[in-house]
């Protein structure tokens, strides 16, 4: 399973401090996006993930929290064409979109939808019964918008429906720490990585950040 860490950040200076400390061990980032329709929050925009060279050494997810969604997939568009690594985009399933016009119009393979904790599993399977579109998808176990929100296990619950839909790769974001691990590991062969926001945006040292990935490391893999 792998661990990625997640920023949900309104300033480029805390952006900045943060994708510092997590390049020293991770090789990966989550970055949500928000504009405050989805969520009632705001994040920095697509735009501003150009203003730091250190992003460019990263690969990256995107999990778009807007309404916005050609505006934004054209903006992301760009940023692949200057060689920004971009592995994942996740966009709402709630915004029902037609993946397959999505990738073929903006020329981008790695789009997928994300759930949120109250959408009705059965729906989306039905709406999305083939490969491509569940090859990936983003499992919220929070109610989205906020760093810190509290874990929901019982989200946990519909994980084997996507498994036996053929879904390849389950990513699980929010509200995972070394408390929420103890639900999560019994499903650890169903997920392929987690990302983690608030327990790793505390850390102040490279130190105390790699304390905290061994620790959890441990308390997912360990029953």
């Amino acid at each position: 399973m792998q661990i990625i860490p997640a920023l949900l950040e309104k300033d480029l200076d805390i952006f900045e401090k943060k994708l510092k400390l997590y390049l020293s061990i991770f090789k990966s980032v989550h970055i949500d996006i928000a504009d405050n329709t989805l969520v009632h929050n705001s994040t920095l925009s697509i735009a501003d993930l150009t203003k730091t060279p250190l992003i460019r050494t990263l690969y990256i997810d995107l999990h778009l929290m807007t309404e916005n969604i050609d505006k934004n997939l054209e903006q992301i568009k760009k940023l692949t064409e200057t060689s920004l690594k971009i592995k994942n985009i996740f966009i709402p399933y709630k915004t029902f979109p037609d993946l397959n016009s999505y990738r073929s119009f903006f020329n981008l393979n790695n789009i997928y939808i994300y759930i949120d904790p109250n959408d009705e599993i059965e729906t989306v399977l039905q709406l999305y019964n083939k490969r491509s579109d569940l090859k990936k998808i983003l499992v919220l176990t929070v109610n989205p918008g906020f760093q810190g929100s509290p874990f929901i296990p019982y989200v946990l619950d519909n994980l084997t429906k996507f498994y036996e839909k053929d879904t390849s790769q389950i990513y699980l974001d929010g509200g995972i720490n070394d408390k929420s691990a103890q639900y999560i590991r019994d499903f650890n062969n169903l997920i392929s990585a987690v990302c983690v926001g608030s327990y790793f945006a505390s850390s102040k040292s490279k130190t105390e950040l790699t304390s905290k990935v061994h620790n959890l490391k441990k308390l997912l893999t360990t029953s």
